[in-house]
């Protein structure tokens, strides 16, 4: 029988080609198994780049918005303004705040039976002179001798934290002129009557130290403070320096720190005199554009309205338990009716205004 194939038929076959035999692959479970363990490891590498994008992505979030926060806190936020000239929508709630006063509880007070006071003021003051002035109607109404000291630009805080004569006018702002009256038994005005030389245009200023230097201020009633509205002008800091515990409504050039230090003063040297801060009222200011804009809506350099002069001005009272009498968020002297208070030009307030001002501070006056 020939054999199924002869040598010659071998030496024709390709042994390095498989044979196909049609039998299905024999099932291997370990490479399943490795294939499976692939995939699964491809699926946990995606999904931890997933979480890693998702994370990355939140602390971009979070530190955009803390740098935009921070931004925003700094530079502060503009208030809506409903309209160019002043804030129609008042949600008028009083910064009053009053302080029962009764010289007869300090031991060795004793009453000489005449009222008299004393009114410290800037240009809201100044222009208020004169025939039904602010002085005339105090004094008209509760019978006392009403002396006025005021000077145009005055301001609660200094233009420089130490004195120079570059600024000899400093020597007229309410610090130096506190510490002056506070100064021995009759008060110590050598600064003021030295600065005198150092001001180029000083009538206004003998003026007012004449008056001064003369009063007896231990024979003084009632002090009443009229300050704020040249500050908010001059753009004075409201809180100047640093700030720490001792110190804590800054130093002596800033409206904050001045006036706390002026109050904590005559306090201590007048224990039987009533303190009253009574603060700018409602007016119009010349804006950048020289436009006469309400000084609710106008902000100064200093990123401030008048509105924050006022309560920092009423924060520096109540620390020192002082009354402070609000003429600014006043329910019935603002925007809205403001042609009834002010007068044309919407700075000063006219003789209907100062008469609700007067009758105002007469609320606070012990005694009246």
């Amino acid at each position: 029988m020939k054999p199924a194939f002869d040598d010659e038929d071998l030496e024709k076959i390709d042994l390095g080609s498989p044979i196909n035999t049609d039998e299905p692959e024999i099932y291997n479970e370990e490479d399943e198994y490795n294939i499976q363990d692939d995939e699964e490891e491809d699926e946990n590498s995606n999904l931890s780049k997933i979480v890693q994008i998702v994370i990355l992505s939140a602390i971009a979030v979070i530190l955009f918005t803390s740098i935009f926060l921070l931004i925003r806190w700094q530079r502060g936020s503009a208030p809506d303004i409903t309209d160019n000239n002043g804030n129609t929508a008042y949600d008028v709630e009083s910064a009053d705040y009053f302080v029962p006063f009764n010289p007869s509880a300090f031991e060795g007070y004793v009453d000489d039976g005449e009222q008299n006071i004393v009114i410290l003021g800037d240009d809201t003051i100044l222009h208020a002179q004169g025939e039904n002035g602010i002085s005339d109607l105090l004094a008209e109404a509760t019978g006392a001798n009403v002396t006025t000291l005021a000077l145009s630009g005055s301001t609660i805080a200094l233009q420089e934290l130490s004195y120079t004569q570059e600024y000899a006018e400093d020597a007229y702002n309410l610090y130096y002129i506190i510490s002056a009256i506070c100064a021995g038994d009759m008060g110590n005005y050598d600064l003021q009557f030295t600065a005198l030389s150092e001001i180029e245009d000083n009538s206004a200023y003998y003026d007012y130290w004449d008056k001064l230097h003369v009063i007896d201020f231990d024979k003084i009633d009632t002090l009443i403070i009229c300050y704020g509205y040249c500050d908010y002008l001059a753009s004075r800091p409201l809180i100047a320096g640093d700030v720490y515990s001792g110190q804590p409504y800054g130093h002596e050039n800033g409206t904050a720190g001045s006036l706390d230090d002026c109050l904590k003063l005559l306090r201590e040297r007048f224990p039987y005199m009533q303190i009253i801060f009574s603060s700018p009222s409602y007016c119009f200011v010349a804006d950048d554009n020289g436009d006469m804009t309400g000084a609710d809506v106008y902000f100064n350099s200093e990123r401030a309205t008048m509105g924050d002069y006022v309560l920092n001005a009423k924060n520096a009272a109540e620390a020192n338990h002082v009354s402070f009498v609000d003429n600014y968020f006043f329910e019935h002297y603002n925007y809205a009716n403001h042609e009834d208070y002010l007068e044309e030009d919407g700075t000063f307030p006219n003789e209907a205004g100062r008469r609700l001002i007067v009758s105002h501070i007469m609320e606070f006056i012990s005694g009246s």
